[in-house]
């Protein structure tokens, strides 16, 4: 079982993401998740490599995909800075999320898995040693 703040964590970044889309070839909502890591894993050192272990563990379709680890600012820079084109609510949204994310998460990267579909999974490490996120989905061609 989870911790009771990982669970309200998760509800949190739910709420945070509720309505939002990303928008790519076609726009899809985020979805929240919280995987609980083994106690045997939760010390251990290299953090991208428990993430990455998490991942696979968790999402078995990526153990042949292509995967591309990015950082949170690089990932979230278009949709984070104001533009004439975009809806300043959305873009005041996103910078929230952003926040929320890096507020409440260590080691936070973001995971881009497969080739035009692809699974975006913006995930990090729970100060229970846990791991949460939001994933989406993107069609770029």
């Amino acid at each position: 079982m989870t911790d009771t703040s990982d669970t309200e964590l998760s509800n949190t970044l739910a709420a945070a993401v509720s309505g939002l889309l990303w928008l790519s070839e076609s726009d899809y909502p985020f979805e929240t998740f919280l995987w609980k890591v083994p106690e045997s894993a939760k010390s251990q050192v290299e953090a991208s490599n428990i993430l990455l272990s998490i991942l696979l563990a968790n999402v078995p379709a990526t153990q042949d995909a292509l995967i591309q680890v990015v950082e949170p600012d690089f990932f979230f820079h278009n949709v984070i800075q104001a533009s004439v084109w975009q809806d300043q609510a959305v873009v005041q949204r996103y910078q929230q999320l952003l926040a929320l994310l890096k507020a409440n998460l260590t080691d936070l990267k973001v995971y881009r898995v497969g080739e035009i579909e692809i699974s975006i999974y913006v995930l990090g490490r729970t100060s229970h040693g846990n791991v949460a996120g939001v994933k989406t989905m993107a069609i770029e061609t």
